[in-house]
């Protein structure tokens, strides 16, 4: 009998499962994480995932030409379960190869995320440029996604007339 990825990842979750029972807090915080990792890996990336840069990222894509695919891949590795850093409450941190480069000496890219949902790149950083973000810009990242990723679609079509964020295609 042959089993795809996709059915050795649910016996994987069954195993688990059956090895930690539902008092065990590892069951509350695994779970649901494990059922959205097997829907991503079973279905790909969400078909309903939107992505989006705002200006600032906008302009520092173009100047460092990054692709809107790159970015799409950078998007489904989050997906996957596969984040470089969670900053919480939305905000993740993901690196991004340079153009002739690997990922380590590469970018560094802000994103406020929904799983499944919505991708905001907001800012990005050479590493050898800049180490780390600060302690007050990570605070002012979460604040902002808070606000960010909770934009009614009205809202969010208002802010693209204007040029504040635009949409990457799906390819």
């Amino acid at each position: 009998m042959t089993f795809s990825f996709c059915h050795l990842y649910t016996l994987k979750i069954e195993c688990f499962l059956s090895r930690h029972s539902l008092a065990s807090p590892l069951y509350g915080y695994c779970l649901p994480y494990l059922i959205v990792s097997h829907y991503v890996l079973h279905n790909g990336m969400e078909p309903n995932m939107r992505i989006f840069k705002n200006a600032w990222f906008e302009r520092f894509a173009r100047k460092n030409r990054i692709s809107d695919k790159a970015l799409r891949e950078v998007v489904e590795l989050a997906d996957k379960g596969l984040i470089s850093a969670d900053l919480g409450s939305g905000v993740i941190k993901q690196r991004l190869a340079r153009r002739g480069g690997g990922k380590s000496g590469g970018y560094r890219t802000i994103i406020f995320y929904r799983v499944a949902e919505k991708a905001f790149f907001i800012y990005a950083y050479a590493k050898n440029e800049r180490e780390n973000i600060t302690a007050i810009e990570e605070n002012a990242f979460r604040k902002a996604a808070h606000h960010v990723l909770n934009l009614t679609d009205e809202q969010l079509a208002q802010l693209i007339l204007q040029g504040q964020f635009t949409e990457v295609p799906n390819e």
